[in-house]
């Protein structure tokens, strides 16, 4: 048997040891919103037709191409962002757009922020959608950091029907400037019937992703998952985002309000925090713990619920969702 080659030589033809690995992993990871998107990703939102996933993504990448919050998860640095739309018409697009913005209480629409829809691009010229889109993204004169894309359906309609297809658009992807752009896919979930409606998001993230249309290849290949459902029965929110990330499990559900302008036109979204947002068990149990500035621990909690601890670490990070509690050395304390 031939000797073993030095860690150096393997890494140079993209073997590691550990102990190489480590050395290459840089000081931390570099988000794009804290917690929930990195760099060099590829992720999915999914959703229903007509519950607001675009004017959603649009107020993501406006805060990420600004470098502002959003819904309250930091955005380390501006991005320069490309929005690839093939749904819109110019004047719908560049009004929600704007809307959002004034919204946001930004000055202007960020120079950071661009959007390409073949719809309007005369260029094209017989190009089909999906080849259009990755000579966008591969152009050195341009090289956007963060590519959103609306819907996957239009650009990549075979990936909704191939596994093959799917898996390679997902790793032309990853190898796009280098892997270096972060990629966010608008996706639909499909038409369930009456009787086989799935669980909430907030409930079973893992079960309720089966109900994303076409190819489970793209949603099994990505890094993080988001879901958006409407909730009209919750008094104190319109719709719930959840998922998870690959490696570090669920999120804690967001329960996101529109918001309204005088004229009652739907300005944008605001992250609800209301006990409301509670099923009556965990509203009972939480005004049974410990008032605000005391500390309770997870089996006082537990033993509030009078359920397994299963239900009680659901529970916390309900609280925790609604901003109704917050963690601290012993255990946790109520914020009101």
């Amino acid at each position: 048997m031939a000797p073993l080659s030095s860690p150096n030589e393997l890494q140079k033809r993209g073997i590691y040891t550990f102990e190489t690995l480590e050395a290459s992993l840089g000081e931390e990871i570099n988000y794009i919103i804290d917690g929930l998107l990195t760099d060099r990703s590829i992720n999915i939102l999914a959703g229903d037709s007509g519950i607001g996933k675009t004017p959603l993504c649009l107020t993501l990448a406006l805060c990420i191409a600004a470098g502002i919050p959003f819904l309250g998860m930091q955005v380390p640095r501006p991005r320069r962002v490309l929005y690839c739309d093939a749904e819109s018409s110019r004047v719908a697009f560049h009004g929600v757009v704007s809307t959002l913005s004034r919204y946001l209480r930004l000055k202007s629409v960020p120079d950071n922020f661009h959007v390409w829809s073949p719809n309007w691009d005369t260029s094209l010229r017989g190009i089909d959608y999906a080849s259009a889109l990755f000579q966008k993204a591969e152009w050195n004169g341009f090289q956007p950091e963060v590519i959103f894309v609306d819907p996957l359906r239009v650009f990549f309609p075979e990936a909704d029907l191939k596994r093959d297809v799917a898996l390679a658009v997902l790793k032309r992807m990853r190898r796009i400037n280098e892997g270096a752009a972060m990629w966010t896919i608008v996706h639909h979930t499909r038409k369930p019937s009456v009787d086989e409606r799935p669980p909430p998001i907030e409930d079973n993230p893992h079960t309720w992703f089966h109900e994303v249309a076409g190819q489970h290849a793209i949603v099994n290949h990505v890094d993080t998952r988001l879901g958006v459902e409407a909730t009209p029965h919750r008094d104190a929110s319109d719709l719930t985002m959840g998922g998870f990330v690959r490696m570090l499990g669920p999120i804690s559900p967001l329960y996101l309000t529109r918001s309204y302008n005088e004229d009652g036109e739907p300005q944008g979204y605001m992250r609800a925090s209301s006990l409301d947002l509670l099923v009556p068990d965990y509203r009972t149990a939480f005004h049974q713990l410990p008032p605000p500035g005391d500390t309770f621990t997870f089996k006082m909690a537990s033993d509030t619920l009078g359920k397994s601890d299963s239900s009680a670490n659901n529970m916390l990070k309900r609280f925790k969702s609604v901003g109704a509690i917050k963690q601290v050395p012993g255990g946790y304390t109520r914020l009101h």
